[in-house]
């Protein structure tokens, strides 16, 4: 079951407002992998925040990536300052042995969209940013996601639609689970 079967009954999609203190740590992660400083490696294959973008764009979509993550660890609660260059750049959380990679759109009715040959995660979850709010969506299995019939309109991407996302409050049963 999923989308409108797990999170329609519960309707429950948690929205977090960084204050001042989460902004600025939101803000120092960001330019740094803005920046890249660190040396991490292929963080120019693996980012959105490259391509023929000015680099106010770039900070714009790393802010809005790291304040996703935010969120999510919010809602998951995990720490909500992490050492980032410990990452490497792979999935962005790991709950109960279980690896998580958040995707964090501007759109309110966006997909999660997860890039072929892209980050390995075990799930991924999807945060909408809207304003200086961040609102936990929903998440999906890696088998649920990779799936070709989920590669129609973007050739190098899996497109997952919110309406099929399983609810937020399953997640950690389903880390439990074997």
């Amino acid at each position: 079951m999923h989308g409108e079967a797990w999170c329609g009954l519960l309707n429950w999609h948690p929205e977090y407002t960084p204050d001042e203190s989460d902004v600025a740590w939101i803000n120092q992660v960001a330019m740094r992998r803005t920046s890249n400083i660190g040396g991490i490696p292929n963080r120019q294959q693996r980012s959105v925040g490259v391509g023929v973008r000015t680099p106010e764009e770039r900070a714009r979509i790393d802010y809005i990536g790291v304040g996703g993550e935010w969120a999510a660890r919010m809602c998951l609660r995990l720490p909500t300052r992490w050492d980032d260059q410990a990452r490497k750049y792979g999935s962005d959380m790991e709950l109960n042995g279980r690896t998580i990679d958040v995707k964090t759109t501007s759109r309110a009715s966006g997909d999660l969209i997860v890039r072929i040959g892209g980050i390995e995660a075990d799930a991924y979850l999807l945060v909408v940013a809207t304003g200086s709010r961040f609102t936990v969506i929903g998440w999906a299995t890696k088998e649920e996601i990779k799936d070709e019939r989920n590669t129609g309109r973007m050739e190098d991407r899996y497109v997952f639609p919110q309406a099929r996302l399983r609810c937020i409050t399953t997640v950690n049963a389903w880390t439990l689970t074997g």
